[in-house]
């Protein structure tokens, strides 16, 4: 029989492995602990996740130098790579 911990437990581990997004995350645990969106949201955000590409927050968003990043994810190697448009190609300087 599964208990409350183990199913936050399960939650966590999904959220932090990439296989659940933060909406995702709140939600379920919103019906195993009674703390409002804001406050569960908190504390999934301090976790580090892992296989997640990080995009600007919020706050980043706001801010006008980020308008020039680039993300370009590459499933073959499985990673992503960040550029500024606009920045020389550190290949094409060598």
């Amino acid at each position: 029989m599964k208990t409350p911990n183990i199913d936050l437990l399960d939650i966590h581990d999904r959220y932090v492995d990439g296989k659940i997004n933060l909406e995702q995350a709140i939600k379920e645990t919103r019906v195993l602990l009674p703390l409002e969106d804001h406050k569960i949201e908190e504390l999934l955000l301090s976790l580090e996740r892992e296989n997640v590409v990080q995009f600007p927050s919020r706050e980043e968003e706001e801010d006008k130098s980020c308008e020039n990043i680039v993300f370009t994810l590459d499933s073959s190697n499985l990673f992503a790579t960040v550029t500024l448009e606009g920045e020389d190609d550190p290949d094409e300087s060598a």
